[in-house]
């Protein structure tokens, strides 16, 4: 399992900036977990460094397309990869701790 086909899974495609980011967020935090602490010091600048944008653009692309899965998406695949039934949209760094953590779990 991929963070690609989780995304995917949750109802966006590669075409979409937030896609992107998240999806490189997500490897970031897989080759160093203690990255998990500080996203906005240790992933984002990262991130945008990459795609030669602002810090601020990635921040923003992700919770788009977050929310966008959230109001469109599989709801059910969220509460999968919480392991619990969500009761508001997550904010982008929990969505990345947790889709860090799902698929530590199911590697």
């Amino acid at each position: 399992m991929t963070t690609q086909s989780v995304i995917r899974r949750l109802g966006k495609t590669r075409g979409e900036k937030g896609f992107a980011y998240a999806k490189t967020a997500v490897e970031l935090l897989m080759e160093d977990d203690n990255r998990c602490l500080n996203l906005s010091r240790d992933v984002y600048p990262e991130v945008a460094k990459r795609y030669q944008v602002k810090v601020s653009c990635v921040e923003r692309n992700i919770r788009t397309m977050l929310e966008d899965c959230w109001d469109h998406g599989n709801r059910k695949l969220f509460h999968e990869i919480a392991g619990y039934e969500l009761d508001h949209r997550p904010t982008v760094k929990e969505f990345l701790n947790m889709l860090y953590d799902y698929l530590l779990e199911n590697q």
